[in-house]
């Protein structure tokens, strides 16, 4: 789990996440039993699977909470640029910002990890699944962040290209920080109950 924290939490040093997901070891997933055979996962307890599950709700919340502020921040940010015009500043706003939820995106990981990592040591029948969840965790992160960085940038783009051509870009910001939202929101909810289902 370690290696797999220190691999999610690496990145580029501009706000970015790994480029792939952490290459589990297929033995940790499915260890073989003395006899040279696969062994089969135990059943988790319902006490088991009832903290794994509130460990993956509260991370729904958290992603939920930390696309909401993303939202935000953008609609600051497009508010300050409608008095200032200064898309430089912008610019680099929306870049000290994305090295920021990428800070936080890392919070995420270390809270969930330790988390699942006490349960694992709790409920050793369920480190199997539990590694596979926290891959999953990780590789959905990442994805995240990068959906915010492609965000910001595809704003900025477009209100540069708006306020070029005189067009009301204010609305047109509002309109396109609604639409991320609801997809990066519902992503979140579509993640959390897969990764629910695997318990």
């Amino acid at each position: 789990m370690t290696a797999m924290r220190l691999h999610y939490q690496g990145g580029d040093g501009q706000g970015n996440g790994p480029s792939h997901a952490y290459a589990l070891p297929i033995h940790l997933l499915h260890p073989l039993t003395p006899q040279g055979v696969f062994s089969v996962h135990a059943t988790a307890t319902p006490s088991a699977k009832a903290k794994v599950d509130a460990v993956i709700k509260k991370g729904q919340t958290d992603q939920t909470a930390f696309v909401k502020r993303q939202r935000d921040f953008v609609t600051a940010q497009t508010n300050t640029l409608q008095g200032t015009h200064d898309t430089s500043a912008f610019a680099a706003a929306m870049n000290a910002q994305k090295q920021k939820a990428k800070a936080e995106a890392d919070k995420q990981i270390d809270v969930q990890y330790d988390q699942l990592i006490k349960i694992g040591t709790e409920h050793p029948e369920l480190q199997a699944p539990i590694l596979s969840t926290a891959q999953q965790i990780g590789a959905f992160l990442t994805s995240l962040i990068a959906s915010v960085g492609a965000f910001f940038l595809d704003l900025y783009h477009k209100i540069v290209g708006w306020i070029n051509s005189a067009v009301d870009w204010i609305k047109g910001a509002a309109a396109d920080a609604a639409k991320w939202v609801s997809g990066a929101v519902s992503s979140v909810e579509h993640f959390a109950k897969s990764i629910l289902s695997l318990f």
